[in-house]
C-alpha cells in the first residue's frame, strides 16, 4: 500500500501563496466558530432545543439561495459589481452585530442567516474558475 504525503513544497518556497493558505485557514476557523456561537446564542437565550434546531433550518435557506441562485446572478452581472457587493456585504454583517449588541436585541431572528449570505457573496464565480 503506498503511502500518501502532501507536497508542502509551495507553503516553504511562496511566501504570497503562505499568506494565502494561512488566510484562509483563519477564515475557515473563524465561519465554524461563529456556527457555533450562533446555536450557542440560540440556546442561551431560549434555553430550546428546538430553537437550536430551528436555527440550523434557518441558515439552510440562504445556503440553499446562495448555492442555486447566486452564481446565475454573479454570471449576470459585471464581475467588479458583483466583487464589490460582496465586499459590502462582508463589511456590513459585524456592523450589524455590532449594531445588535448596542441595542440589546434580544431576538435570536436576525442572527443566523448572515454567515451563510455573506459566505457565498465572498467568493462570486469561485467554482467557474476550475472549468
Amino acid at each position: 500500500m503506498a503511502r500518501v504525503v502532501i507536497d508542502i513544497t509551495p507553503l516553504r518556497r511562496h511566501r504570497d501563496f503562505r499568506r494565502l493558505w494561512a488566510g484562509q485557514v483563519v477564515s475557515g476557523v473563524g465561519s465554524q466558530l461563529t456556527l457555533v456561537a450562533v446555536s450557542y446564542q440560540a440556546y442561551a437565550l431560549t434555553h430550546s432545543t428546538l430553537v437550536v434546531g430551528l436555527t440550523g433550518l434557518v441558515q439552510l435557506v440562504p445556503l440553499l439561495g446562495g448555492a442555486l441562485l447566486g452564481g446565475t446572478l454573479a454570471d449576470a452581472q459585471a464581475r467588479a459589481k458583483a466583487v464589490r457587493a460582496a465586499r459590502e456585504g462582508a463589511l456590513a454583517d459585524p456592523e450589524g452585530r455590532g449594531l445588535e449588541a448596542t441595542l440589546a436585541v434580544h431576538g435570536i431572528a436576525p442572527l443566523p442567516p448572515r454567515p451563510k449570505v455573506i459566505q457565498f457573496m465572498r467568493r462570486p464565480g469561485a467554482k467557474r474558475k476550475a472549468a
